[in-house]
């Protein structure tokens, strides 16, 4: 058997370190804005111990208070998956640079 080294390509090592410093990057991150109470209690999505199931398991919560009051609870729903391709990045910058990030 013969090995050609053109019908070869090298292990790239990029992905594994782009990864690793994105884990890096959201440890710190993450670390950060909890040190500093940046999020309300409300915010569920991107935290420790917090998911969808518990953001669901707090709105059913404050509409069931709600109705014991005899009060009309309304929820409004909004899909912001779109949302980041418009954002201005320099906008976002500024935003961070203002929380000290």
């Amino acid at each position: 058997m013969v090995f050609i080294c053109t019908n070869y390509r090298p292990i790239s090592l990029l992905p594994v370190f782009a990864k690793l410093l994105e884990k890096l990057m959201y440890n710190r991150l993450t670390e950060f804005i909890d040190r500093n109470d940046i999020l309300t209690e409300e915010q569920h999505s991107f935290r420790t111990k917090k998911s969808m199931d518990t953001a669901l398991q707090s709105f059913t919560k404050r509409v069931q208070v709600a109705i014991e009051k005899k009060m009309n609870p309304i929820g409004i729903f909004l899909d912001l998956t779109k949302a980041y391709d418009v954002l201005s990045h320099k906008v976002l910058l500024s935003k961070l640079d203002t929380y000290g990030i």
